[in-house]
């Protein structure tokens, strides 16, 4: 009687990857360096981009973002303040410090507001409720014009 299965190699056992005996980790791997500079479809990225991303609105929003890095810069806030958290009686301060320095008008009074919250780490709501009334009185105009929000909830009382 002849054996009609042949039996499995044996294989040497080596140290190696066990899954799939994978050479990635032994450096055999054969690598081609990518040339080709990529592009992409700039009409396809508009397309399928605009709902969620706008390279332009981002853009002006980092040059903001510069600005207001290099104005606090230097400052006896940012010596002050390194490792720590702004307090909030400072808060007041600060805020009209820097928007003082922003000299660029293309910038609306919300997204000024926005970054330099963002800059010093704090809550839009508590930045709100420390900013000057003159300038809270900018932002809900501001925020009225953009999404008529004086009649949800009754701006009009706070002034």
């Amino acid at each position: 009687m002849t054996k009609l299965v042949k039996p499995f190699p044996k294989k040497s056992r080596r140290p190696g990857d066990k899954i799939f005996d994978n050479k990635f980790n032994r450096g055999e791997v054969d690598v081609v360096p990518f040339e080709k500079v990529v592009e992409l479809d700039k009409q396809y990225i508009n397309t399928v981009m605009s709902d969620c991303y706008n390279a332009y609105d981002y853009f002006r929003i980092a040059k903001l973002n510069k600005i207001i890095s290099e104005i606090y810069k230097g400052t006896k806030w940012d010596e002050a303040y390194v490792s720590k958290r702004v307090p909030k009686f400072e808060l007041s301060e600060i805020f009209e410090y820097l928007r003082s320095r922003i000299e660029d008008t293309t910038y609306s009074e919300i997204e000024i507001f926005v970054e330099i919250a963002d800059c010093l780490d704090v809550k839009y709501k508590t930045m709100y409720e420390m900013v000057p009334n003159l300038q809270k009185k900018k932002l809900l105009e501001e925020l009225n014009e953009a999404f008529d929000i004086e009649k949800k909830i009754k701006t009009y009382r706070l002034f």
